[in-house]
């Protein structure tokens, strides 16, 4: 019985191990990243969907040109 559970525990460390050096060296940094750079990283349009989106949020709900109104910026 005790060399089961310390099987497990190799295997457990192994994983980790594994799991260390793959995302140190593959996955990129995206620390101090802006949603678009990450974007670009990773062949993604979600960011620039996300901004289309909420423009025409802000403009169906009157946002935009109340700002404009009042002249914040």
């Amino acid at each position: 019985m005790s060399h089961v559970s310390s099987g497990t525990f190799m295997v457990f460390a192994v994983a980790c191990t594994l799991s260390y050096f793959w995302s140190t060296y593959f996955v990129p940094e995206t620390a101090n990243v802006s949603l678009e750079e990450i974007d670009a990283v990773f062949s993604s349009s979600a960011g620039r969907e996300d901004a289309q989106m909420k423009q025409r949020i802000e403009e169906e709900l009157g946002l935009r040109s109340l700002v404009r109104e009042l002249g914040v910026n």
